[in-house]
């Protein structure tokens, strides 16, 4: 798989086994009186990718938490239209506190990690 998720906060994490990518549009609306949905106007559109990485060291994890710990990382990826590289700022959402772990030659892995990371 192709790296999509190049650096969070200059920093290179360990490449995911899964990058999932979704298009975030946020819109005014409001519904008229035969209950169709019209839109007023786009508010906002960003950026949100489910991320998950397999049997990634504990220490990585951790690492990859702790930028984004103040909920503002600068995230840079692959963009899905041009494949050149985009920046932003994003903040965790849904992630998994206590992954299950397996012990490989002595060091912790973290089975499964999921996280999501939405722009701001």
């Amino acid at each position: 798989m192709d790296v999509m998720l190049k650096t969070i906060n200059g920093w290179t994490p360990p490449s995911p086994t899964k990058f999932k990518p979704r298009l975030i549009t946020q819109v005014d609306s409001e519904t008229d009186s035969v209950g169709n949905l019209q839109i007023k106007k786009i508010l906002s559109k960003k950026m949100k990718f489910e991320v998950e990485w397999k049997y990634i060291p504990a220490s990585d994890a951790r690492r990859i938490m702790r930028e984004f710990s103040n909920f503002d990382a600068l995230v840079t990826y692959e963009d899905l239209m041009t494949g050149a590289q985009k920046s932003g700022r994003f903040y965790p959402g849904d992630f998994v506190p206590v992954p299950s772990v397996v012990m490989q030659n002595g060091e912790m892995l973290y089975e499964t990690f999921p996280l999501n990371i939405v722009e701001k």
